[in-house]
């Protein structure tokens, strides 16, 4: 018997779906006394999921200390200086990390990209002025806020992925931008299906039929 319960984190008030009937759990260790073990093997989850279900249900608050203990023992035992400055605690319990708070992770990427007046483009290899660069947020440690390509290389690279994904129009079955690459009315794409240009104009012209008839193709209607 699976029922859900809500989370003790009131950050993120999320609902998870019980794994076992905790209910039952408890009736089963009070009434017929089996150990943690045997209603563990029952229900096929661990003891110490038993135990974690039993004990949450006999004290409310149980969850909740739970969790506040579990976090201040990670910001205790889990975080160490920067290996930059020095000052600032930075997670060391995940695999792979640097060890370097924002700032120090900033200026070490930026040792080879950034000069005085000028950024480096990480795709064409090119010097340019700050204005030459997007904003990003997530650089503002490393770029000056700027991000790492710049926009002659992002445009290039938007115009090869709209060609890459064209799609045949519904009409005439000639490669077409999707509509989602379309330019937008409203913050909606201006057609829901692949259309390409001529079909479009002839479609609001009322000149569709003429137009595949010149293409030697079934008329809409006739399908």
């Amino acid at each position: 018997m699976s029922t859900t319960f809500p989370s003790p984190s009131k950050r993120r008030n999320r609902v998870y779906e019980r794994k076992f009937d905790w209910d039952e759990a408890l009736r089963l260790r009070d009434e017929e006394g089996m150990t943690l073990k045997e209603i563990a093997h029952r229900f096929g989850v661990t003891d110490g999921a038993i135990d974690n279900a039993l004990q949450t249900l006999r004290d409310p608050t149980y969850a909740e200390r739970k969790l506040t203990y579990h976090r201040e023992w990670s910001r205790e035992n889990q975080r160490g200086p920067c290996r930059g400055c020095g000052e600032v605690l930075v997670w060391t319990n995940v695999p792979g990390r640097a060890g370097l708070c924002p700032r120090c992770t900033g200026a070490e990427r930026a040792k080879d990209g950034v000069r005085v007046d000028e950024l480096l483009c990480r795709k064409c290899g090119e010097w340019k002025d700050d204005d030459a660069f997007r904003l990003r947020p997530g650089e503002q440690y490393a770029r000056r806020g700027r991000g790492p390509h710049c926009r002659s290389c992002e445009n290039r690279a938007r115009q090869a992925y709209r060609e890459r994904t064209k799609e045949p129009c519904i009409h005439c079955g000639t490669l077409a931008y999707k509509p989602s690459e379309k330019k937008r009315s409203r913050g909606r794409p201006s057609s829901d299906v692949p259309r390409c240009r001529p079909c479009f104009q002839a479609l609001q012209g009322g000149r569709l039929d003429e137009r595949l008839a010149g293409l030697h193709l079934q008329p809409e209607g006739n399908r």
